[in-house]
């Protein structure tokens, strides 16, 4: 029988036309599919996209600022998309009608908003686009994909502008603190001249203090003379010789308190003269340029001291990994959408598929043969197969980007970013104690100085209002005055002198000596009095200008640690690297580095393991739907013989059209697989096995099995995971995936067109199922021999 199955098929040579025909099955069906979307990435170049610029320059720290124009430039460089450059009303038509996939507008204050990242209620810069997915969705999504690219870009530039910016900023703030520094020194020497007039006003002082205690000793000794004189008046006649006795001490007396009214009076002089010095000394360190520079410096300080604190709060803020690592979570989201539209596309195709089979079997009930059944549905079905192919293409392309995206590595880029606040953090630590600590000192400085200004030059009218220069000069001339009362010509001293003079002629103006005797004893107290006050102050004055030494000693240090430590920050901020790298590296800190296990030339490579599956399956349907399954060559008197002679036809063709189809998609689409021989080996066995089933049902359940095995096929091209992975599929197709034979053959061919992994497992099912569906035929024809069941002559006795 079996050379007769042989003889009787190559006599007929409408079958060797068919058989020829699904032989090239396979190939037609994968090269045509495959062909189609063999590098649809390598072209979106020609993929037109309309740009409209409305953007209007800004100027910006001096300089115009044209982000839209820089894009526009920038675009017209970039081969991502054939950019056209139009108005609006020419984009928007283009749109409407297919010419353009998207438009995309840069509006009016693109460069505007781009200026306002440091202002208290930033703006974003805002950059439109629209598709229309109605003229075709795969492109939409393609340009949506390239503006992602094109913010991405934008957002870098930007970012490096006001890197720049800030870093120029760090250097002002150290030429600042130099500045300041300086500035301190000059503090300090002018503290160097407080303390040189404040010991002069010490050695004054001491030369005041000696004059007071001998005003007080004089005074002292003139009130005891002039209270024993007085004592003695009444008895002016019985004591004339006393009195003439006393007349030595009372002149002796008077002559001491002469001596230290003249000794106080020229102390105080000089003090006088040392606190006039002293305030023209201040008003010069306290003139209004002076006061003006003191407040710039503290002002400085201040705004020095903000603009760290700013730029390490601001620096703190940001969270690199965590926008990164939304940026990918938001893009995962939109792909994981993308690809559950595609799982419902190709719901709708198993649908499709499904009803197809039902209008055939209605076909072959209206009377039609299952040859014109099959040419009037054969280009139905090839078309759901095509459709369904793109849509695995597209699922495929959108699932190896939302895996570059999980598996992005961001730890390098926040360590460095961590680096630059940890820096930051210690500078902003620095400024804050240093620079409010050196304003406070300025601050008491200027006002201890106005202070001892004030206390130098005010003027009152009594004595708790008046200033030290006004009191010294009230008590200088008042001094002045005492020295003329004693010393003049009219003076204490003359008026004792010629008391003693007429202590002979003391009878006779006894009476009037006693009239004016309680009148002197009251003038000699407040002599007293008077002394011992101003001796008192002289004291609190001396301990006043001990106290300003110590406090402008401790000025002069609190003044040199200041320069120091603004110096020491001059440095540290001048020492930051601001260089190009540094910049590049803050406004774009990520740059990806990524490496592939396996090599894959072009999409179409990758759909070629999917599809080559199905194209078998495909051209197996077809040879079972067109080649005599039962029908003996001969006579039937031996099951096995019989199944033998049809086994020996399909299991060849099968062989035969899978390495017919590996060929030619090496020969047409250039199809090179890393293992070629594996690849026609898996293809051949796979080919063998899908034919095994195939027949199997056929012969069982004759066309009804066909249209079983096309059922069979919806449910393989989902659970077989041949375009997307296997987790983003719903439960029913994990249940189902590991009992479907288009699982292993994609599994086999991927390994053999790339990866290279060991395919013995995969290898062992497809035997398995030669093995096991052949000898589940052989049962099949045996059966039917023994039952006499289509026992029929050779071809030749029936046509006679």
């Amino acid at each position: 029988m079996l050379k007769n199955e042989w003889k009787k098929l190559f006599q007929n040579k409408f079958m060797i036309v068919v058989m020829i025909a699904i032989i090239l099955i396979p190939t037609i069906y994968t090269a045509i599919f495959v062909g189609a979307m063999w590098d649809p990435y390598g072209r979106v170049e020609h993929l037109p996209v309309a740009v409209v610029n409305k953007d209007v320059p800004v100027t910006y720290k001096d300089k115009e600022l044209s982000v839209g124009e820089d894009l526009v430039k920038n675009l017209k460089e970039n081969n991502s998309l054939d950019f056209n450059f139009v108005d609006a009303d020419t984009a928007a038509a283009g749109l409407a009608n297919g010419t353009y996939y998207m438009v995309l507008t840069i509006p009016k204050d693109f460069s505007k908003n781009a200026t306002t990242l440091t202002e208290k209620n930033a703006k974003k810069m805002m950059l439109y686009y629209e598709t229309n997915p109605g003229q075709n969705y795969i492109a939409s999504k393609m340009s949506e994909t390239a503006v992602s690219k094109i913010q991405t870009n934008i957002r870098e530039k930007i970012t490096t502008q006001y890197t720049e910016t800030v870093f120029e900023q760090l250097g002002t703030i150290g030429d600042g603190f130099v500045e300041a520094a300086d500035g301190a020194l000059q503090i300090t020497d002018g503290t160097d001249q407080l303390l040189d007039g404040n010991g002069q006003l010490q050695d004054g002082i001491e030369t005041l203090k000696d004059g007071t205690v001998a005003l007080e000793d004089g005074s002292t000794s003139l009130q005891t003379g002039i209270s024993a004189y007085t004592q003695g008046v009444g008895t002016l006649k019985a004591g004339a010789d006393t009195l003439n006795g006393k007349s030595s001490d009372l002149n002796g007396g008077v002559t001491s308190v002469s001596e230290g009214v003249t000794s106080l009076k020229s102390g105080s002089g000089a003090i006088l003269a040392g606190m006039n010095t002293m305030s023209d000394e201040l008003a010069k360190s306290l003139s209004k340029e002076n006061m003006k520079n003191m407040e710039a410096l503290r002002g400085g300080l201040t705004s020095i001291n903000k603009g760290i604190q700013t730029l390490n709060t601001e620096l703190q803020k940001m969270d690199v990994e965590g926008q990164l690592n939304t940026t990918v979570s938001a893009v995962t989201g939109g792909l994981t959408s993308i690809q559950g539209s595609l799982l419902n596309s190709q719901t709708h195709m198993g649908e499709l598929q499904t009803a197809i089979g039902t209008l055939k079997m209605q076909l072959l009930a209206s009377g039609k043969t299952e040859d014109e059944v099959n040419a009037m549905l054969l280009p139905l079905m090839q078309s759901a197969q095509a459709v369904g192919g793109d849509v695995s293409a597209i699922a495929t392309t959108t699932s190896g980007l939302a895996d570059s995206l999980k598996n992005s590595n961001l730890s390098e880029v926040t360590q460095k970013v961590d680096t630059l606040k940890s820096n930051v953090s210690t500078l902003a630590e620095n400024s804050d104690v240093v620079l409010p600590n050196s304003s406070t000192t300025i601050e008491k400085l200027t006002s201890g100085l106005q202070g001892v200004q004030s206390a130098l030059d005010k003027t009152g009218e009594t004595a708790d209002q008046m200033g030290l220069i006004q009191a010294m000069g009230a008590v200088n001339t008042g001094l002045g005055q005492l020295d003329t009362g004693i010393n003049g010509e009219k003076g204490l001293k003359a008026g004792v002198k010629a008391y003693t003079d007429g202590v002979s002629q003391l009878a006779g103006g006894a009476e009037q000596l006693t009239a004016n005797s309680a009148a002197l004893n009251e003038g000699a107290g407040k002599l007293t009095s008077g002394a011992a006050a101003l001796k008192d102050g002289s004291n609190r004055l001396y301990d006043g200008t001990v106290s300003m030494q110590e406090g402008l000693s401790k000025l002069k240090d609190g003044s040199v640690t200041l320069a120091d430590s603004l110096n020491d920050a001059g440095d540290e901020v001048k020492a930051t690297n601001t260089d190009e790298d540094t910049v590049e590296m803050f406004a774009a800190p990520v740059e990806t580095k990524g490496s592939t296990y396996s090599r894959i030339d072009n999409n179409g490579s990758a759909m070629a393991a999917y599809m080559m599956g199905v194209g078998l399956w495909v051209a197996c349907i077809a040879f079972c739907v067109m080649y005599p399954l039962m029908k003996p060559a001969g006579e039937v008197k031996n099951g096995i013989r019989w199944w033998f002679s049809k086994a020996s036809v399909y299991l060849i063709i099968a062989s035969v059209q899978a390495v017919v189809m590996v060929l030619m998609l090496k020969l047409i689409l250039g199809f090179q697989p890393e293992y070629l021989g594996r690849t026609i080996l898996v293809a051949m066995v796979a080919s063998m096995a899908f034919m095994s089933v195939m027949y199997f049902f056929n012969i069982c359940f004759d066309k009804v099995g066909s249209y079983l095995m096309l059922i069979f096929m919806v449910l393989q091209l989902g659970g077989s995971a041949g375009t997307y992975p296997l987790e983003l599929s719903s439960d029913f197709y994990h249940k189902i995936h590991e009992r479907m034979p288009f699982t292993y053959s994609v599994k086999a061919f991927r390994s053999t067109i790339s990866t290279g992994q060991d395919i013995s497992g995969e290898m062992a099912v497809f035997i398995g199922m030669i093995v096991v569906f052949n000898l589940l035929s052989l049962a099949v024809f045996v059966y039917k021999t023994k039952k006499g069941k289509n026992m029929i002559s050779a071809e030749v006795a029936v046509e006679s």
